[in-house]
């Protein structure tokens, strides 16, 4: 169990580093979460190839004693170790995520920024409408929908694509059992 705790742990931080170093390296990035999906990837393959290679019984607490347990359980025990370690590392990848689009994309977290490099650390919400301004925020967000092709622009009016329309559905249900209110 623990070869793929670490494991998963290391494929994390591969994702990680390989991020920042791309990111920084490279800052003009225009679609930065495809960036990151692809690492996530990356990572992903990673994990897989290590773990086949890595030997079966390094850094296990209790090996499994062929003699006296099933080759049945020792599959299912190889399975369970294997998605583990995988659960841990996505675990850690959505959690980053997390992190990272809260940085990136939330006027919250834009406005806590604002306030923090401001001379006396406090604005108005017209200083602060004129630095980030939610026109502006609206027409970027609806480009991103566009450029993800969630959505098409045709005769003036916006349209759900199929991709839209799987995703629309899945945020209204989860807005919906997690009882959240409507808007964003």
């Amino acid at each position: 169990m623990i070869k793929a705790l670490v494991l998963g742990l290391f494929s994390f931080l591969f994702f990680l580093v390989g991020h920042l170093i791309v990111f920084n390296v490279k800052p003009s990035i225009y679609e930065r979460f495809g960036v990151i999906k692809k690492f996530f990837w990356l990572s992903t393959i990673l994990y897989i190839v290590v773990y086949m290679f890595v030997r079966e019984n390094i850094l296990v607490l209790i090996p499994a004693d062929p003699l006296l347990t099933s080759q049945t359980s020792i599959n299912i025990s190889r399975v369970i170790n294997f998605l583990t370690g995988y659960g841990l590392f996505v675990f850690l990848w959505m959690g980053y995520c997390q992190f990272y689009f809260f940085i990136d994309r939330t006027i919250s977290g834009r406005m806590i920024i604002e306030l923090d490099i401001a001379k006396d650390k406090k604005l108005t919400v017209d200083q602060l409408k004129a630095i980030y301004s939610p026109e502006m925020v609206f027409k970027r967000r609806l480009q991103h929908l566009l450029d993800s092709k969630c959505m098409v622009l045709e005769d003036g009016y916006y349209r759900n694509t199929a991709k839209g329309n799987l995703l629309g559905k899945l945020s209204r249900f989860l807005k919906e059992f997690l009882k959240l209110e409507p808007g964003g």
